[in-house]
């Protein structure tokens, strides 16, 4: 729930002057060229990260663990444009949000549920906009951008329309953990370029499970046994194992090899984790 308190922290934060990016584009078109330049027409000041475009194309649950996983490395007062819009043009909503110290600009569609999902944000708006010389197909580029430069130079977040509430947010179903008696449900988040197996599943959500125990890992209908590994480089050679990611997210991963490419798992497949039973 909303509270009073996003008022409070809003006027007290101090800008930072970065916008954070973070797409579908790839690199391979303008795009992310048209986007930077909307922001520094707006603010010439402004400085720009690239967190990642390569989110998968309309990859609503990636883009929301990018977002969710990142944002925190970042000063308080950081604006994060993420524009992963499979919806632009249609009357789905632009929402403005702030929470856990910083500024977020995205569209209604999921891309905020994890941050949602675990209370961080404290206010929202929905972003009031003239469609006067906009492209019906890059509403990030005409309005987006401009008013993350205009957040991260100090703007007052509730000045760009008026207050939305969480439980009129679209949320993302995929990608929530379910606890079962004697197993774990949760789903692939994302596909790193090293070909780990990056997952929902988080250390509180294996309780019930004895890590110092083998667990059977069931994923894209293949059923296999692995032991919780500190790192890479202690996993057993070619074979793939489970390590907790950089995230705090468990990860399945072989040592200098493709677990995805060898597993032929794609992100958004089941995982499922179950205890193993040792016979003295």
């Amino acid at each position: 729930m909303i509270s009073p308190l996003g008022e409070i922290l809003e006027e007290n934060m101090e800008p930072s002057g970065i916008v954070t990016l973070i797409t579908d584009f790839g690199l391979s078109d303008p795009y992310v060229g048209q986007l930077k330049g909307a922001l520094l027409s707006s603010w010439r000041a402004v400085q720009i990260v690239d967190i990642c475009h390569q989110v998968q194309r309309h990859g609503l649950l990636e883009g929301a663990y990018c977002l969710a996983t990142s944002y925190h490395h970042f000063p308080a007062g950081t604006v994060h444009l993420i524009v992963v819009d499979p919806g632009v043009g249609t009357d789905r909503a632009i929402l403005a949000a702030q929470g856990d110290g910083h500024l977020f600009i995205a569209p209604d569609n999921g891309l905020l549920s994890i941050l949602l999902a675990g209370h961080k944000i404290q206010s929202l708006h929905r972003v009031g906009h003239s469609q006067a010389g906009v492209s019906a197909t890059f509403h990030g580029r005409d309005i987006m951008a401009p008013l993350a430069a205009d957040l991260a130079r100090g703007r007052s977040l509730k000045s760009l329309g008026e207050e939305y509430a969480p439980a009129d947010c679209i949320l993302l179903e995929a990608g929530r953990v379910e606890q079962g008696e004697g197993e774990v449900r949760g789903a692939v988040l994302r596909i790193d370029s090293f070909g780990n197996i990056r997952t929902s599943i988080r250390a509180t959500d294996l309780t019930a499970l004895r890590l110092d125990l083998p667990l059977e890992v069931e994923l894209s209908g293949q059923r296999m046994v692995m032991l919780l590994s500190w790192t890479y480089g202690l996993l057993d050679g070619g074979r793939p194992g489970l390590l907790w990611d950089s995230d705090g997210f468990l990860e399945v991963a072989v040592n200098q090899g493709d677990a995805a490419a060898l597993l032929g798992v794609e992100q958004g497949a089941a995982v499922v984790l179950r205890q193993v039973s040792i016979r003295q």
